[in-house]
């Protein structure tokens, strides 16, 4: 059993909106790759394009619906996700020719401040690619304001797109095909941002205790001190029995949970199920899903 999931759901019984809230009015919201994008376009021997993208990334966005300026964002790729349909070529840009995969594993952005334009947020951050660190400015938009999907979960998407020089970052590439290849990059994204609903996510499979379901319900009854007694024993006693559960999502469910309960409910189409979800008062009712694929078709 991890120590910091224990050390999490304590954070968040002590400061029950610390999960979930930086402060009044931002929310944290946790990029869902399984509806977003981060691709790159660049132009070959002056001809065709070549469309790339990253498939291992995590970002997370601190926004601020009523002052979009007040909003972050920070992002990680793995640069060995690289992908240009074309496995030669991929393996090519992960060595020291292009972006040194090996030596340098990932590319990051955070961003420093935000202002805003009409519709458009211009996100100042700190973009790192190889050994190079420039500041940049993404015009980011959103394209679908905040919702709430069948499953319970708050979404909002954001577009945004730059071009880059890739030799600002130190990837002009080996002799020939450092001239052949466009020194510009157009990079876009498409990101959905999520909240989940821990509510509506069950506990894990029957046959297996969860400890999480044992610290939130205790939690629930003013009985954590003695539960959390409980639970490292069980650790100590069972930690190699398949009958426990002592995964770190299901005390992430547990501090979730309970942080999600003290969120206002957010009219919505699906308000029902958001009200019951904010109060609490939600059970298992609802068909068992995986947090990988609740609310992918």
């Amino acid at each position: 059993m991890r120590v910091t999931a224990l050390a999490c759901l304590a954070a968040v019984i002590a400061t029950p909106a610390a999960a979930q809230r930086l402060e009044p009015g931002r929310e944290v919201w946790t990029v869902d790759r399984a509806h977003s994008l981060l691709d790159f376009t660049v132009r070959l021997i002056g001809f065709n394009r070549v469309r790339g993208s990253f498939t291992s990334y995590e970002a997370d966005i601190a926004y601020d619906e009523n002052r979009p300026e007040r909003s972050s964002v920070s992002f990680v790729a793995q640069v060995a996700s690289i992908t240009t349909a074309d496995e030669e070529r991929d393996t090519h840009l992960k060595t020291a020719d292009f972006f040194d995969a090996a030596r340098v594993p990932a590319m990051t952005f955070r961003s420093t401040s935000a202002r805003r334009a009409g519709d458009t947020l211009y996100v100042t951050g700190d973009l790192t690619i190889k050994d190079s660190t420039r500041s940049v400015v993404l015009p980011v938009r959103v394209i679908n304001p905040r919702a709430e999907d069948p499953f319970g979960n708050q979404r909002v998407s954001f577009a945004a797109g730059i071009t880059l020089n890739r030799r600002d970052f130190g990837i002009p590439g080996p002799p020939f095909w450092g001239t052949a290849i466009s020194d510009s990059v157009t990079i876009e994204m498409e990101m959905a941002g999520r909240v989940w609903n821990f509510f509506a996510l069950n506990w894990g499979p029957r046959a297996r205790r969860s400890m999480g379901q044992l610290l939130f319900n205790a939690a629930d009854s003013s009985r954590l001190g003695p539960a959390l007694a409980q639970v490292r024993r069980f650790w100590s006693e069972h930690a190699q029995d398949s009958t426990y559960n002592f995964s770190w999502w299901e005390f992430t469910k547990a501090a979730m949970r309970l942080s999600q309960r003290q969120r206002p409910p957010i009219p919505t189409p699906w308000s029902g199920w958001g009200w019951c979800a904010s109060r609490g008062s939600c059970r298992t009712s609802a068909r068992s899903r995986s947090p990988s694929i609740a609310g992918t078709p």
